[in-house]
């Protein structure tokens, strides 16, 4: 029989100790660094650009200038990082700030649709035009809901099942209703649409039979229709279509009778008028933004002096060694 030292045994142990800690601390480092980046993402492209921007440019440029010129005169340059963290902090969230200010006050003043690309509200306008029947609500939400599905599957016979038509109406129905305070609104409108993209994804997969990379987060849909024939096609995020169907219909029949129902022919003005605002919106987003951008410069300025204090210590030191020549 062979027996261990003690020291061996003790050795084995401290190692087995030591990697289970070192294990345990990576684990939560990743665990942590999971959460954060989840929580950018579900943040949407304004706090991941802040993010981006934060860790590409404004701390690494605050440094730059904090340290200008340190090499002539070993202290911190305490105008220059106040010219740079002005300019850094102020330039990224300002251009995704601004935006999202000017976006939420049309859709408050003006209506959903406000947040709806063209080609949406021309795909919209073009799917309630050819509603057979009576334009009602559900009837508007039944045919987006099949034209949907069967450009997404996109195959030659393919007809949405009526039950899987219902899954998802019932869903936008649900939507329009929703009633509480703004956070229990928001909840439950992600909770719905969650299911409404589990729901979908489900759907397509079931009824394609091959896939050719589809992702099953995109939908597809008639943008423009002639003769009864779909003549043209486009696509986007499942989740910003539902967004654009909900904002659509509760703007298009704000001008329903009393039995809930829309003159097609009112359509066309419809959407020719939601061109017109949608533009104005953009132009609106872009024009105050860029307005606002101007100051920027004259606050750092002001701030910070008229000379560039990043060169500052570099003239200094060159006038130095000029009087002393």
């Amino acid at each position: 029989m062979k027996i261990s030292s003690v020291k061996n045994v003790e050795n084995n142990q401290n190692k087995a100790y030591n990697n289970k800690k070192q294990n345990t601390s990576f684990k939560g480092v990743a665990d942590g660094l999971v959460k954060f980046w989840e929580f950018v993402d579900n943040g949407g492209r304004a706090l991941s650009f802040t993010v981006e921007d934060m860790c590409g440019t404004n701390l690494p440029r605050t440094y730059k200038g904090a340290t200008a010129g340190y090499k002539y005169t070993g202290k911190i340059n305490v105008p220059a990082l106040i010219q740079e963290a002005i300019r850094e902090f102020l330039t990224g969230p300002l251009m995704c700030l601004v935006p999202i200010v000017v976006l939420k006050t049309a859709k408050s003043n003006m209506g959903g649709t406000s947040d709806t690309h063209i080609e949406n509200i021309k795909n919209l306008s073009t799917i309630a035009q050819n509603v057979d029947g009576d334009l009602t609500k559900a009837s508007f939400y039944k045919a987006t809901v099949e034209d949907m599905l069967e450009r997404t599957v996109a195959q030659d016979g393919y007809k949405a099942n009526s039950k899987d038509v219902k899954a998802l109406t019932d869903s936008l129905e649900e939507l329009a209703n929703l009633k509480g305070t703004k956070k229990e609104i928001k909840k439950a409108k992600a909770n719905i649409i969650d299911n409404m993209q589990q729901t979908f994804s489900r759907i397509v997969k079931q009824s394609k039979t091959q896939y050719n990379g589809d992702d099953f987060l995109t939908a597809s849909y008639s943008v423009a229709k002639s003769a009864g024939k779909t003549t043209e096609i486009g696509s986007t995020g499942f989740k910003n279509y539902v967004g654009y169907i909900s904002s659509y219909a509760q703007d298009l029949f704000k001008k329903a009778d009393s039995a809930g129902i829309v003159a097609k022919d009112s359509i066309k003005s419809f959407r020719n008028s939601w061109y017109g605002k949608r533009i104005g919106v953009i132009a609106s987003m872009i024009g105050i933004t860029a307005a606002i951008m101007t100051t920027v410069p004259k606050i750092y300025t002001k701030a910070s002096g008229k000379i560039n204090p990043n060169a500052s210590a570099i003239y200094d030191a060159a006038n130095n060694k000029k009087e002393a020549k």
